[in-house]
């Protein structure tokens, strides 16, 4: 669901993105690429409560080491770390 929920994101098709990602969000998968994803759709929804909630799912320690290996990834990742210290001030 993954594939299906990015490709729709890519393609500016926000709102079928965001239910295509839900079930595995629903699930608590672990998987960062997959939350890294969802977090971004939600973003780009406007709704950074949501982005916020799943990017709490992404151990801090585990954001300063990057392991996230492709440029967009780390992208999403930053743009939700300072979207995050920007509404929390932390």
């Amino acid at each position: 669901m993954d594939a299906l929920a990015w490709s729709y994101f890519k393609a500016g098709r926000l709102e079928d993105a965001s239910r295509a990602a839900s079930p595995a969000t629903r699930t608590g998968t672990r998987d960062l690429r997959i939350v890294a994803h969802a977090a971004a759709i939600q973003l780009a929804r406007g709704d950074e409560e949501a982005a916020r909630a799943l990017l709490r799912r992404i151990p801090a320690d585990v954001l300063e080491l990057e392991p996230i290996p492709w440029m967009e990834h780390r992208r999403v990742v930053s743009s939700l770390t300072q979207t995050v210290q920007r509404t929390t001030g932390s």
